[in-house]
């Protein structure tokens, strides 16, 4: 499996979410995700602090909002707060996607 995400890596802009432990990231994912060509993501919370459900630790890349996300439900006419670090995974991978685009052009 290693073999096959660095090649994945070596492709395309990976971001990843870290786990919603509040434990080290390092201690959580062993190896998996820490490598070249990650981006992994821990979540913030409304104050811009660590969200207390989220990873730390130098495994992670980069902090984002990531609590009390708006987020849309069902049809998408239900908006509701929701709390993860896929939603700051999310975030970042849109911005540091809108950078790519915008260095090629």
């Amino acid at each position: 499996i290693h073999s096959l995400l660095d090649d994945l890596a070596d492709k395309t802009l990976v971001v990843l979410p870290a786990g919603d432990n509040d434990m080290d990231e390092c201690v959580y994912i062993g190896q998996v995700k820490n490598r070249d060509g990650f981006i992994v993501v821990g979540g913030t919370d409304t104050d811009d602090k660590k969200a207390a459900s989220s990873n730390y630790g130098k495994c992670i890349d980069i902090f984002a909002p990531g609590q009390d996300v708006t987020i849309a439900r069902g049809s998408g006419v239900e908006k509701v707060p929701a709390s993860s670090t896929v939603y700051a995974a999310a975030a970042v991978a849109g911005v540091a996607t809108q950078n790519a685009i915008d260095i090629t052009e």
